[in-house]
């Protein structure tokens, strides 16, 4: 199953002690790889066992979005 989250939403998920399954991955889509990234931290400080993995893509550009499904289904993603 795969859903969606936004930055926004997580800090009203982990406020509320909503918990992600164990072994969860998140993949966190972005366009900003360095505002993502400290997103990113700023979770692992709260939450030390998330694993999430970083996917650059900009949704306004057609051939950003066959790279990012391309970098994703080949397993590149950080």
């Amino acid at each position: 199953m795969y859903s969606t989250i936004n930055v926004a939403t997580y800090p009203c998920a982990y406020l509320y002690g909503y918990e992600f399954p164990t072994g969860a991955v998140v993949y966190m889509a972005c366009r900003d790889v360095q505002k993502a990234e400290s997103a990113r931290q700023e979770i692992l400080t709260n939450n030390p066992q998330a694993k999430l993995k970083l996917i650059k893509v900009d949704l306004a550009s057609l051939k950003s979005v066959r790279e990012c499904a391309d970098n994703f289904l080949k397993g590149l993603v950080k």
